[in-house]
């Protein structure tokens, strides 16, 4: 995705009611990557399909533990941290899938955000 001209962020800034407010173009540089980078993707079934997977790797991991130590073996460490980082994981993709849509979410965080920047 190409970069967004200064020229064009401007405007943008003062339709959100932000004009002479640097830190709304600063702010909008800063995610521009992020603008139209879910285009044609309008349903979180990517976010879906990946919490149902984080969900079957935590419930099915713990069998390759087991089946290590009926061996009198000691599991990959790999096995641990997986199920270590599916703690902080799965809440953050139920969190996505909770959502409408990844770009609801994205949206909301920007607006919410801006609604504060802009109150003080």
């Amino acid at each position: 995705m190409s970069k967004v001209p200064d020229d064009k962020l401007e405007p943008v800034a003062a339709m959100l009611g932000a004009n002479g407010a640097d830190w709304v173009a600063d702010e909008l540089r800063k995610y521009q990557k992020l603008i139209g980078h879910w285009a044609g993707h309008d349903d979180n079934k990517v976010e879906q399909t990946l919490f149902a997977c984080a969900l079957d790797l935590r419930d099915h991991l713990p069998m390759y533990e087991e089946v290590y130590k009926l061996l009198g073996e000691e599991p990959p460490l790999c096995i641990d941290e997986t199920l270590q980082a599916l703690e902080g994981l799965i809440p953050f993709l139920a969190e996505w899938v909770a959502d409408r849509s990844t770009q609801q979410h994205c949206t909301g965080a920007f607006a919410k955000a801006t609604s504060l920047r802009l109150s003080k």
